[in-house]
Formats: structure tokens, sequence, C-alpha cells
């Protein structure tokens, strides 16, 4: 009797290399459930003072401006239904009310869900108010709601009566998806950063920190080290160019994506530190939580035992399970 091709070891390696590669941990997929809730709430917490002149029929932008003059084509936004300040704050706090449900993991899918919808009739709303970092929440919402958030850490594994095991791993076509829509802002990060300053001179630090509106005070004592600014300019591309090489590794993937992990979001903190970009920075750094390995949780001091939940499959039929 002979063995089927998918039975062979190298087909084995193959398969388990891809689960590893492209594959979510579902323990740093609760984490990163908990990072966007996070971040949706600070998001709806700097909105809230605006509803009047950004959302209202009173402000800037009143409904029959933004479908008339503005309107390029149809425009699908539950903000759109009324121009009165009840309404949008009605559906602020029920934007927030699902924020709190998804960073406890309460009917997880539907929270995502609206949570989605919601953020994309705000942008709808009113596009003069928005950043690269509104596209990238959006963005994100739309693949979390494919992933089973809910899975591990949260209120709807505790209903969960079933006791069948489990492996932490999950992949599926949102994984992927997720991955590498993180891993374009890097790739074409550097792609971008084609000019001298990057690439020769090291000079795009410096000349960041001379915008005063946004630096921070020790960006400002930066600026008498320029030395040292060029070279966080050199460290700076070259990371953001190479460092995916660390989180796609096929040897010692553990520990590489571990430390690339890292460096990411010590990247994100250190522009923190010396430049105020809004929340785009703080998305970009927990946002890569969802990419912590299982080598991560096996060294970590505690771990969460598994029993049940989700199991990961190669074809569509992963997806399904997880609607049930």
């Amino acid at each position: 009797m002979t063995s089927k091709k998918s039975d062979w070891p190298v087909f084995r390696w193959i398969r388990a290399k891809t689960e590893e590669l492209f594959g979510v941990d579902l323990r740093s997929l609760a984490l990163f459930r908990m990072a966007l809730a996070l971040i949706a709430l600070a998001d709806l917490s700097m909105r809230a003072g605006s509803l009047i002149p950004f959302y209202t029929d009173r402000g800037v932008l009143p409904r029959q401006v933004l479908l008339g003059e503005f309107s390029s084509g149809a425009r699908m936004s539950l903000l759109l239904m009324s121009g009165d300040l009840a309404i949008q704050a009605l559906l602020l706090t029920l934007a927030g009310a699902a924020a709190m449900a998804l960073l406890v993991g309460f009917r997880t899918r539907f929270a995502t869900v609206f949570l989605w919808v919601f953020f994309v009739s705000l942008h709808v709303r009113n596009p003069f108010v928005l950043s690269n970092a509104d596209t990238l929440l959006r963005l994100l919402f739309f693949w979390a709601m494919f992933l089973p958030l809910g899975s591990y850490w949260s209120v709807d594994r505790a209903r969960t009566l079933s006791p069948r095991p489990i492996s932490t791993r999950f992949l599926s076509f949102a994984t992927v998806g997720l991955f590498a829509q993180i891993v374009f802002i890097y790739a074409f990060g550097a792609v971008l950063k084609s000019g001298t300053e990057w690439r020769t001179e090291h000079t795009a630090i410096y000349y960041a920190l001379q915008i005063d509106q946004m630096v921070t005070p020790f960006g400002e004592y930066l600026r008498q080290f320029p030395e040292l600014l060029a070279l966080m300019t050199f460290g700076t591309y070259w990371f953001e160019a190479l460092g995916i090489l660390l989180l796609f590794s096929p040897v010692f993937t553990g520990p590489l994506r571990t430390a690339g992990v890292l460096g990411y979001v010590l990247l994100h903190v250190g522009i923190r530190l010396t430049m105020t970009l809004g929340l785009f920075q703080w998305i970009a750094a927990l946002t890569m939580l969802c990419f912590l390995p299982a080598w991560f949780w096996a060294k970590a001091p505690a771990t969460v035992p598994v029993d049940r939940g989700w199991r990961s499959t190669f074809d569509l039929s992963t997806f399904r399970d997880s609607l049930l």
C-alpha cells in the first residue's frame, strides 16, 4: 500500500510551517481584540467633543452639502439618517457599548461587525477630518470580522459548554489578509521613502523634528544631536524595509518573530516619544500583538490551559465553522 503524498514528511513539514507562518495564536488574537477595543474607545472619546461641528447639520458640513456639492456617488452611512445631535450621540454611545463588549469578548462577532459598520459610517459622514489612522483602523476591523476574536480570554468562551480540546493556532484567509495588511504598511512605507534624506543623507528625522506643531519636548531635545538623528534615520529605514523578514522567517520562527514584534512596537513608541501623530502610532504598535507566536506564550511565565475553542484548518470550512 502506497502512502498519500500528503502524508510524506516534506508535505507535513510544509503544512506545519505554513500554519506557523500564516496562522495566528488564539491568545495573541485575544490581545489583538482587546487592543482594537481600547483603540476604538480612545477614538470615540476624542470624537465625542466634536459631534456638533463635524457630524450634525449645525456644523461645518451639513448633510445636504455633503450629499450635494461634495457628493461623488452613493454614500452609505448610519450617521446620515439624521443631522440632530441626539441621534449622533446615541450612535456614538452604541459604538462605545460595542467597544466595551469587544474588550471583554461578549457577543464578539456582533460587536466587531457593528463597530466596522459604525466606523465606515463615521468616516463617510465627514471625510475631511480623517487621517491614515482612520483608514488603518477601518481595515483592521474589516479583517477582524472574519476572525475568532472571542475564542480566548472572553465572556463568549466562558459561556461555551463544549469541552473539546483545540490547538491554539488558527489559520484562514482572514489571518493571511490581516498579516498582509499590516506588512504592507511597512513594505510600501519603505518603498515610498525613496528620497536622499532617507537613503543617503539620513536627515529625514532631523527635518521631521523641525515641525513645531508635531514635535514633543523630547523631540526638541534630540535636535541638538544630528549625528544620532542620522543613525536613527538609517536604522528606521532599514528596519522598516527588512524587519518583515523577522516576522516570516522559516527558521527560528518563534524567537525571530517575537524579536520582530518587539522591534516594531519599540519603533512606534520611539516615534510617539518624539512626535504627536494622533492614534496612528498606537494603532500600529498594538496591532503587532497579533503576530506573537506560540513560542512566546510557551516562554511566558504563565499560560492559560487549552481546553476548547476553534480548530485550525486549511480551507473555507474554517470560516464556516467559525460562524456556528
